[in-house]
């Protein structure tokens, strides 16, 4: 029944999506996720934050996955490399949601 279905995918769609509704911008949840530093977010603070918002909703090697796919492969992300890949679902202009 669940031959095809992309897994790996459809949990990064899971985490963008809480993302985009419980932050207003990339900046936003970046600052966040750096614990408001704004330096950088690695997967130690990635796992923290999936623990918090996600308690036992993911397996540890889910969260290693997202981490991956959202990182773009890169072990560590600062502000820049995470507008870059993900400033897209702020910008959405077709779905407007009250917050």
């Amino acid at each position: 029944m669940f031959r095809g279905y992309d897994w790996k995918s459809e949990h990064c769609k899971e985490v963008t999506d809480f993302l985009k509704y419980k932050f207003n911008s990339a900046e936003e949840a970046f600052r966040y996720m750096s614990e408001y530093s704004n330096k950088s977010v690695n997967y130690d603070r990635f796992k923290q934050v999936m623990n918090e918002f996600f308690k036992d909703r993911f397996q540890p090697s889910d969260s290693k996955n997202i981490w991956k796919t959202l990182a773009g492969g890169r072990e560590q992300l600062d502000l820049p490399q995470f507008k870059k890949l993900h400033d897209h679902l702020w910008k959405a202009q077709d779905d407007s949601v009250d917050r």
